[in-house]
């Protein structure tokens, strides 16, 4: 891509347009954001900064001005949680309970049988239940693991809307938004990661932040959750789940997985660059397109993860 001179970055999306200058520093060759006063409009541009077409060129570097200082997110002495911190087993069992209330095993109750098929059946129908499981703020179980997300990454107490959910990387102030596709599968697998392997999940979001990149954090964990239930969807787990192992396990260790490719490109790249948002962009499509390639997101989480 060449950086053009003019004042305008040229480009179909005319708020964009309209929301950036380039600097016209040679040694630079930075794009200066206008300061914003407005929260909601900063989302929206760094939005259509996202949705950008622009090649990532080496040595190209593209500069945020981000409003947050390392520590006006991340609170130095947590606060006290105001509700009780839910774990993953405790989400786990809570959904388990709402979506077989009769369980699986209990032929009197139940189509389902405890035999390896039939059980390998429910596992699936498991996951894709809670895929179309809508949030709920006014659902207690809900609003817990979306409200330990918030805290794992901030040490905050949070309330159920408002601009802080943007400060971890959802697009708007309600998580609702981000969550129509995937369902509480994605906050229930995020959650698995950060109770499972905490200093990874919080060692990406610091550096996120520190580089001042941390835009749509959420997001891209959310599309690695959703890269993870298409490969249930295509049938593609099969070979990796032995009768004694469980389909909704062997996902949100290929999640995790992809986490650890996540950190390893962006700090082998940011490192000895400005991290640029089209460079967290071209990450997130290139786990997609290696997505298929089960044995690889399942070898590094073994090299990576004292697990």
């Amino acid at each position: 891509m060449k950086i053009p001179n003019s004042s305008r970055i040229q480009t179909d999306n005319d708020s964009l347009t309209s929301d950036l200058n380039i600097s016209n520093e040679k040694d630079d060759n930075i794009f200066v954001k206008k300061k914003l006063t407005n929260k909601t409009e900063q989302i929206r541009l760094k939005r259509n900064l996202l949705q950008s077409k622009y090649p990532i060129i080496n040595n190209d570097l593209i500069a945020q001005e981000n409003e947050y200082s390392d520590n006006s997110i991340i609170q130095d002495v947590p606060e006290e949680p105001k509700i009780p911190l839910i774990n993953f087993k405790e989400a786990y069992f809570y959904f388990k309970k709402v979506i077989f209330p009769n369980g699986y095993d209990n032929k009197k109750q139940s189509k389902y049988c405890s035999c390896s098929s039939e059980k390998e059946k429910y596992e699936k129908l498991f996951i894709k239940s809670l895929t179309r499981t809508k949030y709920d703020k006014n659902n207690e179980i809900h609003f817990r693991i979306l409200f330990k997300i918030y805290y794992f990454f901030t040490k905050k107490n949070c309330e159920k809307e408002g601009e802080h959910w943007q400060d971890i990387g959802f697009q708007s102030d309600n998580p609702f938004i981000d969550l129509i596709s995937i369902g509480m599968f994605g906050p229930l697998q995020i959650l698995y990661g950060i109770d499972k392997y905490p200093d990874l999940y919080k060692e990406l979001f610091e550096y996120l932040l520190k580089k001042k990149c941390n835009l749509y954090f959420m997001v891209n964990l959310l599309s690695m959750c959703k890269f993870s239930y298409n490969l249930l969807e295509r049938d593609l787990l099969d070979n990796y789940v032995a009768q004694q192992s469980d389909y909704f396990i062997v996902t949100n260790e290929i999640y995790v997985g992809m986490g650890y490719e996540y950190r390893k490109e962006i700090k082998d790249y940011g490192n000895n660059n400005v991290l640029t948002i089209e460079y967290i962009v071209k990450v997130i499509q290139n786990i997609s397109n290696l997505r298929t390639q089960v044995d690889y997101f399942i070898k590094n989480h073994q090299i990576f993860s004292s697990y």
